[in-house]
C-alpha cells in the first residue's frame, strides 16, 4: 500500500492557489497601504530642523567674528589696544546669545490650531495644576 504524500515531505509538491484572472487584483493589490498623517505630525517637520539650528549656529558665530573685527579695526584707527577687541567680542558674544535665546524660544512655540496627541486636556501642561495654599501644621 503506498501512502500518499504530505506537503510537508520532501519531494512533495506544495498546494497551488486558484488562478485569479487579472481584473480581480483587489483595491489593496493596486496601491501600496500609505498610513495617514496627524495633524500633530504635519506640523512638526523633521526635515529642517537640522537646518534651522545649523543657521542659528551660524549667526552666532558671524555676530562673534564681526563684532571682534570692529572692535580690532576701531583698536587701530584709535590706538586703544586690546580693549577695543575686547569690548567687540563680548559685545559679539551678547548679539549672539540674543540670537540663540531668541531661536530658541520661538522653537517652543506650539503652531496655532494644532491638537495635542493626548487631547486637549494635556495641551497646556500645568495649567490644570495650582498650587494650594497650606494650612496650619499641613
Amino acid at each position: 500500500m503506498s501512502e500518499a504524500k504530505t506537503p510537508s515531505e520532501p519531494g512533495s509538491t506544495p498546494p497551488t492557489a486558484p488562478a485569479r484572472d487579472a481584473g480581480s487584483a483587489g483595491p489593496l493589490a493596486t496601491k501600496p497601504y500609505r498610513r495617514p498623517v496627524l495633524p500633530w505630525e504635519r506640523a512638526a517637520d523633521p526635515g529642517q530642523g537640522w537646518a534651522r539650528w545649523a543657521s542659528v549656529g551660524l549667526e552666532f558665530g558671524l555676530s562673534v567674528a564681526l563684532c571682534t573685527w570692529g572692535g580690532w579695526w576701531l583698536d587701530g584707527r584709535m590706538g586703544w589696544s586690546p580693549w577695543g577687541t575686547l569690548a567687540g567680542a563680548m559685545l559679539g558674544v551678547a548679539s549672539g546669545l540674543y540670537l540663540l535665546v531668541k531661536a530658541a524660544l520661538a522653537g517652543e512655540r506650539k503652531p496655532a490650531g494644532v491638537a495635542h496627541p493626548d487631547g486637549p486636556a494635556h495641551a497646556e501642561a500645568g495649567s490644570e495644576t495650582k498650587a494650594q495654599p497650606r494650612g496650619p501644621g499641613g
